[in-house]
């Protein structure tokens, strides 16, 4: 049996998981977001990946590297795992600030009771960790191995970058991208980087359900000193990594049987069947980049219909009060708007009164001091409904 899929096959896996990513997958998890979560890992990645390389024949545990790396490897992985997440979460909230915006968590995702905390934490520090390390570490980075080391560390990363379908959180990916790439090589195991992915998962999670169970805690991090704290542990375990373990073994040239040629009226290279899948998820990838910075930045663009704006009959002053919530959906002050009828014209009068608050969700963060804030406006004619007067 083979150790390892060939290239082509490896990247026709996966585009079709990242389709199965933006269909099936966003469907579900706009249904549920934690049961959807769980069911994206399991039917588009997991299942794709089993069936692929049965299909092709190859030694799913050689493939994989389905072996324990010993004691001392999935301690230091789990340490480089809460490393990796101080960085990256600071490189999140670094871009967010210089793109001007953090995409929004939907209230319904977020876990508000200890059933759904444990439901949430178990589809962000599980399943991930299990199914994706199968299919980038275990499956796709396997099969570049075919070229050199190199370059199964750079299509392993940049692949499971890419495939999270982010723009703003990229360059947060980035360092655990790489990290969870170059453990597996140099460790020779999987079970190295699920150790260090969920470590990092585990932490974002639980900074996330502290943040929504006790947003009066305080935590380190993240922050500028916890990430670079982070940074030097990265650093130093990298060392150590290196120095503890063999340079990772490629594949045998010629080990694997050539791609057999496409039959039919239109053959093409081996080189653009290579290249072809990865330029259509690489189109996908743009497509929802270039649709989150457009919602992000220019949320008006994307808003359904027109705004119109009906001017009710009223004869009498009409006094409307509002709460001001956090994006945990924790009241954090009061709003009151009184809407005034005068001949015809109408007159809005409104006041906000915010208290302080920082919120983490993940690697993102709102904050805000103590404010009040007073406006107005007029308007009148007839176009208005106001000849009612």
């Amino acid at each position: 049996m083979r150790k390892a899929l060939t290239i082509i096959k490896a990247n026709d896996l996966y585009l079709v998981s990242m389709l199965l990513l933006v269909t099936v997958g966003a469907l579900a998890q706009q249904v549920h977001f934690s049961l959807g979560l769980i069911l994206t890992e399991i039917l588009c990645i997991f299942l794709p990946a089993i069936w692929m390389l049965r299909w092709q024949k190859v030694e799913i545990e050689a493939s994989t590297r389905l072996r324990w790396p010993g004691w001392g490897l999935a301690l230091l992985s789990l340490l480089l795992g809460l490393a990796a997440w101080q960085v990256g979460a600071v490189l999140d909230g670094l871009l967010g600030q210089w793109l001007g915006y953090t995409p929004g968590v939907s209230p319904a995702a977020l876990p508000q009771t200890t059933g759904q905390a444990i439901l949430f934490f178990v589809a962000l520090a599980i399943f991930p960790p299990l199914c994706e390390e199968f299919l980038f570490r275990g499956v796709l980075m396997r099969s570049w191995e075919r070229k050199s080391a190199r370059e199964a560390l750079i299509a392993g990363a940049m692949l499971f970058a890419l495939y999270h379908l982010r723009l703003q959180g990229l360059v947060g990916l980035l360092p655990v991208a790489f990290l969870l790439t170059y453990l597996v090589l140099r460790s020779n195991s999987l079970v190295s980087g699920v150790l260090a992915h969920f470590a990092n998962n585990a932490l974002a999670a639980g900074v996330t359900i502290l943040a929504i169970q006790q947003p009066d805690l305080k935590l380190p991090f993240p922050s500028l000193p916890a990430a670079g704290i982070g940074l030097v542990v990265l650093i130093g375990g990298l060392w150590l990594l290196r120095r503890i373990t063999p340079p990772p073994q490629a594949l045998e040239a010629g080990e694997e049987p050539a791609e057999p040629k496409a039959k039919g009226f239109v053959r093409t290279s081996p080189r653009t069947r290579v290249l072809m899948p990865l330029l259509l998820t690489g189109l996908i990838y743009l497509f929802m980049a270039g649709y989150e910075l457009v919602g992000g930045r220019y949320p008006e663009l994307l808003a359904e219909g027109n705004l119109t704006l009906n001017q009710p009959a009223i004869r009498q002053p009409l006094r409307l009060e509002y709460e001001v919530r956090n994006p945990l959906d924790t009241p954090v002050g009061a709003a009151e708007c009184t809407l005034t009828p005068v001949e015809m014209q109408a007159e809005l009068e409104c006041s906000k009164t915010v208290q302080a608050y920082q919120t983490k969700i993940g690697s993102s963060l709102w904050a805000s001091e103590s404010y009040t804030q007073e406006w107005s406006a007029s308007w009148g004619g007839v176009a208005f409904g106001l000849e009612d007067y």
